[in-house]
């Protein structure tokens, strides 16, 4: 028999009870190995932070957009688009995937139209006298890290998901992922 759904009740259900049930989700996948534990501790401080500004009793169904923009604008010191991203991407993350979970109809909130596209907008890559200084003045993993970024030509969480097997010792020594861009 498949558990029962918070939408049978959908006009009661209240924000708390999502974002419980979402936060649950994320113990679960950090405990499983599927997220990290310190990605996992940013989307509850921001979940947390989201919970203190909404009245954590109110109804989804009341849930409007004004609520995430008054909560940014409650927060004239966060200057960083970064910041800003993290702590919307993750209060819509869990409504999301709550509507995915069929826990409720749809995520009362969307993503800001101020940022979209201001936030991921392209990087430029290090100059050589910042990779020089980073190279003389980092630790030693910071050192090894970016000699390997540099020489290949990886991402970084190319690097980070290398592992030995991925390894190929012959001939020629290379490197296969299985999965890159």
């Amino acid at each position: 028999m498949p558990a029962p759904r918070l939408m049978d009740q959908p006009s009661t259900l209240t924000v708390r009870a999502v974002v419980t049930a979402y936060l649950r989700n994320v113990a679960r996948q950090v405990s499983d190995g599927d997220m990290s534990e310190h990605h996992g501790l940013n989307l509850r401080r921001w979940i947390f932070d989201w919970l203190d500004f909404v009245d954590g009793e109110k109804l989804v169904v009341d849930c409007r957009q004004y609520d995430l923009t008054a909560c940014l604008t409650a927060r004239p010191g966060w200057k960083s688009k970064y910041t800003i991203s993290n702590y919307t991407s993750a209060v819509i993350g869990a409504f999301r995937w709550a509507a995915d979970e069929e826990i409720i109809d749809h995520p009362p909130y969307r993503p800001l139209k101020k940022l979209k596209g201001a936030v991921y907008g392209t990087r430029r890559p290090a100059t050589k006298h910042e990779y020089l200084t980073l190279i003389r003045c980092g630790s030693r993993p910071l050192r090894h890290m970016l000699i390997f970024l540099w020489r290949t030509g990886a991402r970084t969480s190319e690097a980070r998901a290398l592992k030995w097997e991925h390894i190929v010792w012959g001939d020629t020594p290379h490197i296969r992922l299985p999965k890159h861009k």
